[in-house]
């Protein structure tokens, strides 16, 4: 759990803030369908198009956190 806290708090002052926790429970739970659809791919489910929108989800959230 300090991972999840210490990325959510700002490097300045070391509090937490809304946007950031937002940030990374919404790559969690991103990075949790694409490791999902994978393995439903692997199993032999047509998921390109399921996989393709959170995928790309996925590298929009993170290039808007990185760059914000």
């Amino acid at each position: 759990m300090n991972i999840i806290l210490e990325a959510m708090s700002d490097g300045t002052h070391g509090n937490a803030s809304a946007k950031r926790l937002a940030v990374v429970f919404g790559a969690i739970s991103l990075s949790f369908a694409v490791v999902i659809l994978a393995g439903a791919a692997c199993l032999g489910y047509d998921v390109s198009n399921s996989l393709w929108a959170v995928s790309t989800s996925l590298a929009a959230l993170g290039g808007v956190a990185y760059v914000g």
